[in-house]
């Protein structure tokens, strides 16, 4: 009962915090520091302002850290300055630890906790540190004391020169952490902190991952009084409890509490500034170090360092090394990957410690088949079956060079030391060992070559398999693409041949609706206007007074009657000038022009080439359609003097070419009259040229004249699709 009515008092104390926080950030007030980092991350994306004040807990020449009576945050100006929020990207050099600041600016995301980026900042002048938080284990090493000044206790395990700065490697309460000392806050000779106990006050910054997940805290320390020596080393180096290489981390009732152990083996394998690799018996150990000592396989040595848990099984790390004797290089054991796994899987269905032991970090040597060589980010690889456990060797770039000519499926004996693969599983017990091992292969001579793949290797059965298929492949594809590409020409040659009958019909039925409209013309339109005429003359012979008045007016009316008439004879004829079945195409293009021409000052020419008799009708009709409208518009609007029409037969292009040029007036580009303006003449040309499968052009400039250029292609087909438009209009003739 009092659980739940604690939970729903926590749960609304956090609604009112992150409501006042929106009503903080909108009214710009100052606002709590844990307000701030409470804030939902939805809410930080949109960068809101914030106001906090604080005391500066931590400085450096972009960043600090700010502290208040609830909690602390970061601040960071180099941020600011690359988001155009701040033009300077350094911390002003009156903000100082230990003085009091009010800043205005943005809240951001950040990686883990919300930074403030900084816009204005406002020193209000010196005021004491907050006390020291005492942490625990579980907010320190989950990142709950981000940006807080605290207090907390360690082993150094390690100390490395950074410059003007200690950077030290701590343990405490059995997990590693960095702290970064100020040199005149430390001892003159660091290394004589190794293995002691030392209280540090500082700010904890986070490490953490691209997920914004916390990995580790770093302490931040800056001023001597922040670190005390609690304890210096228990022991001299190799004074400290020595151990068995097998139980480093084995039961004891009285725990290290992160100080140093010391054991002893003898070298299998010397990484320098790495690690060196150590044997006892069917056990083995990796041990970490910074020292560029080199070990011989063979060496006997002392290790004293520290107990590392992150691995399968416990290692050492910040180690130091004595060499107490030298000997042979140890036999490899011959036992292949199945039985290491089969041997640490009864270990563990059992619940006792592997006999004669685990052969982690041993060296063995087995057989296996090469599947395959690669190269990784920092090493070579090769991926071995080893029975039914399959196995990757390890070796450096250097050996790899040599390792990778070798060919996948080749038999080799392989050398290198064990590190297997544990599957955990909380839910089941015990642990189970998986069916994968990595070794590390020392040297290009750990691997030994038995016997080559055969030649008929999988790689070169799939590769001519490859080939078989992309052949027939490729042919399926080539049939496709001739099959889609013939479908493709036959449907282009099927609708341009539509298009051209669609062209002679449509010409014909031209023909024929223009006869029929001329005979109309003939039979209502011209009578009529003869009757007019006839009246008209009656009526000038009846007229009995005024007569010389009434024959100005008649007088006038005769000459208009005899201008509608010419004007109507002049249509009719025109409508009833194309066809061309009495005569051949040039006498219809010669009868066309000088009928066109009648009147006009200007004279006609026509002249012509090549074999035009076997022009179909259809084509010859657009053609004289184009001619027309062509020399219409050229004596209509262009007043020339000559006008040429050349008409010529193209056997070299398969085509009949028209040319109608005149010296008239000519026009500028652009400036011709179309269909938008109500005048469909050079459209209707070009659109006759284009369905014959041609092209109309037109040449033209003021005061030189105008060319009208309309060439249309012959096809052997043009016959099959006149011939039924001339038979039908035979018949109706």
């Amino acid at each position: 009962m009092n659980g739940t009515r604690g939970s729903k008092t926590l749960r609304t104390l956090g609604g009112v915090i992150l409501a006042c926080a929106g009503a903080w950030c909108g009214a710009g007030d100052l606002q709590p520091i844990a307000v701030v980092r409470s804030l939902p991350v939805a809410e930080l994306a949109t960068n809101p302002p914030v106001r906090i004040r604080g005391v500066v807990t931590l400085r450096d020449e972009s960043t600090v850290v700010i502290q208040d009576d609830t909690a602390g945050i970061y601040v960071n100006f180099a941020f600011a300055h690359g988001r155009g929020v701040r033009t300077d990207a350094r911390t002003p050099d009156a903000v100082q630890v230990g003085v009091e600041v009010e800043i205005e600016g943005l809240i951001d995301p950040g990686g883990f906790s919300p930074p403030v980026l900084p816009r204005e900042v406002r020193v209000l002048g010196p005021k004491p540190l907050p006390k020291p938080r005492q942490t625990d284990a579980e907010r320190f090493f989950s990142g709950a004391d981000d940006s807080l000044l605290i207090e907390v206790t360690g082993v150094v395990h390690d100390v490395v020169d950074a410059g003007s700065e200690w950077w030290l490697n701590l343990e405490s309460a059995g997990r590693p952490f960095v702290a970064n000392v100020t040199k005149s806050a430390t001892l003159d000779d660091p290394q004589q902190l190794v293995d002691a106990e030392v209280r540090l006050t500082g700010v904890p910054v986070a490490i953490f991952n691209t997920r914004g997940e916390f990995l580790q805290p770093q302490m931040w320390v800056r001023r001597p009084e922040w670190f005390t020596l609690v304890s210096p080393p228990p022991h001299p180096p190799f004074d400290c409890p020595e151990v068995a290489m097998s139980s480093l981390a084995g039961f004891r009732p009285e725990p290290f509490r992160g100080h140093r152990i010391r054991t002893k083996g003898v070298v299998i394998h010397t990484a320098p500034g790495q690690a060196v690799h150590l044997q006892d018996g069917a056990g083995g150990v990796r041990v970490a170090t910074r020292s560029d000592e080199r070990f011989k396989p063979g060496d006997r040595v002392e290790v004293a360092g520290f107990v590392d848990r992150r691995g399968r099984v416990a290692g050492l790390t910040d180690a130091i090394f004595r060499k107490t004797d030298s000997g042979p290089p140890p036999n490899p054991t011959a036992i292949t990957p199945d039985e290491v796994v089969a041997i640490n899987t009864k270990s563990a269905a059992s619940s006792v410690m592997a006999s004669p032991g685990d052969y982690e970090g041993c060296l063995i040597r087995f057989p296996a088949r090469l599947l395959e060589a690669r190269v990784s980010h920092e090493n070579g690889l090769l991926l071995l079956s080893a029975g039914k456990t399959s196995v990757v060797a390890v070796a450096d770039q250097s050996d790899f060079t040599a390792l990778r000519r070798l060919m996948p499926g080749s038999e080799l004996e392989v050398t290198g030391i064990v590190a297997t693969d544990w599957k955990f599983d909380p839910a089941q017990w015990p642990a189970t060992i998986s069916d994968r091992m990595t070794v590390i292969v020392r040297s290009a001579d750990d691997v030994r070559l038995i016997r080559g793949p055969s030649w008929w290797t999988p790689q070169r059965l799939a590769a001519a398999l490859t080939g078989v298929v992309a052949t027939l492949a490729g042919a399926l594809v080539w049939v496709a693409l001739l099959r889609r590409q013939v479908t493709k020409q036959a449907g282009l040659l099927a609708a341009e041949m539509r298009q051209r009958r669609d062209a002679a019909v449509e010409s014909e039925a031209t023909l024929k609706e223009r006869n029929r409209l001329a005979a109309n013309l003939h039979d209502t339109l011209l009578q009529t206007l003869g009757g007019i005429g006839y009246q008209l003359d009656a009526c000038q012979g009846s007229r009995g007074q005024d007569e010389d008045d009434a024959k100005v007016h008649f007088d006038v009316a005769r000459r208009m009657v005899n201008h509608a008439t010419s004007e109507l004879h002049s249509s009719v004829w025109a409508m009833r000038s194309l066809p061309i079945r009495q005569q051949s195409f040039p006498e219809a293009l010669r009868t066309l022009v000088a009928r066109i021409g009648e009147g006009h000052a200007a004279e006609t020419f026509v002249h012509t080439s090549g074999n035009l008799g076997s022009v179909p009708e259809f084509v010859a009709g657009n053609l004289l359609l184009i001619v027309q409208e062509a020399v219409y518009n050229a004596l209509r609007h262009g007043r020339p003097a000559t006008v040429h029409v050349t008409l010529s037969d193209e056997p070299a292009t398969q085509s009949v070419r028209v040319e109608v040029r005149d010296d008239g007036l000519g026009f500028a580009a652009g400036d011709a009259a179309g269909v938008e303006q109500g005048h469909f003449g050079l459209h209707g040309m070009r659109e006759r040229a284009e369905r014959l499968g041609g092209t109309l052009a037109i040449e033209s400039t003021p005061g030189s004249g105008t060319t009208v250029r309309a060439t249309v292609i012959r096809r052997d087909y043009d016959r099959e699709i006149g011939a039924p438009a001339d038979a039908e209009s035979a018949a109706s003739l």
